[in-house]
């Protein structure tokens, strides 16, 4: 409608009416473009508060996720450091040979972190999520990026060094009947390993012992990676002004 009378100015050579056309088309062209600028920026704004919220949740179960991480480690480590007592003692009895199984199915698996967090990868990726932040809190973010990928690569590295099934290869290693289910340490192994040979034996055999020593020093070294993770975590959050219990 408006084309149309525009069009009429100007066979009417209505100069000013067609002026006053154009400035009002202009104007709702302005008017629309700003309308829609504030709208992306509150939109934006909104994704960014509620990035940063979701970092600071799962900022606190990476928190949590790292310390039961560390527990079961010093659980399983406990085990394993009893029986390497043991094999340098070269002791034997029935108590000696409990400790030694129960250390050798704890040597069948191993345990890596994972500190990943998918709200942090977003706001060092997603650039209106970029556009939101001031420089400072670019900088802090993209470094508790890097030093929570660094970690988890180190960790995964660290964890295939410990070959989890070489103990079910070992001469010395047998298997127990089929248990019962309840009695399944984690549903997957249905029979337990065991010692079919001496202890006495065992203990003089470097490539027995040596499993025991490589299993120790990967999970000491999990152990602090894991410290490291939480004091990356706790660090950061600090430093952006995030609250993990009520972010």
């Amino acid at each position: 409608m408006l084309l149309r009378r525009m069009t009429q100015h100007v066979k009417d050579q209505n100069w000013f009416a067609v002026a006053l056309d154009f400035l009002i088309v202009v104007l709702g062209v302005l008017v629309a473009t700003q309308v829609s600028n504030w709208n992306a920026t509150r939109a934006d704004a909104a994704a960014y508060r509620d990035a940063m919220q979701r970092l600071a949740e799962e900022s606190g179960e990476i928190l949590q996720y790292s310390s039961g991480t560390s527990d079961f480690i010093q659980s399983q480590l406990a085990n394993v450091q009893a029986a390497i007592m043991v094999l340098e003692a070269c002791k034997t009895g029935e108590d000696a040979e409990a400790v030694v199984d129960r250390a050798l199915n704890t040597l069948r698996s191993s345990l890596a972190g994972a500190a990943k967090s998918d709200a942090l990868g977003l706001l060092v990726t997603d650039e209106r999520l970029l556009a939101r932040q001031s420089t400072e809190d670019r900088t802090l973010l993209r470094q508790y990026a890097q030093a929570l990928e660094s970690t988890t690569r180190t960790s995964k590295r660290l964890q295939d060094t410990v070959e989890v099934g070489e103990i079910d290869k070992h001469p010395s290693v047998g298997f127990t009947a089929i248990l019962d289910p309840e009695r399944a340490a984690n549903g997957i192994d249905d029979r337990r390993v065991r010692l079919v040979q001496p202890l006495g034996e065992v203990c003089s055999d470097p490539t027995f012992v040596k499993m025991f020593y490589r299993w120790e020093r990967a999970h000491v070294y999990q152990l602090q990676l894991e410290e490291s993770v939480r004091d990356t975590v706790i660090e950061n959050t600090q430093a952006l002004g995030l609250s993990m219990d009520n972010p």
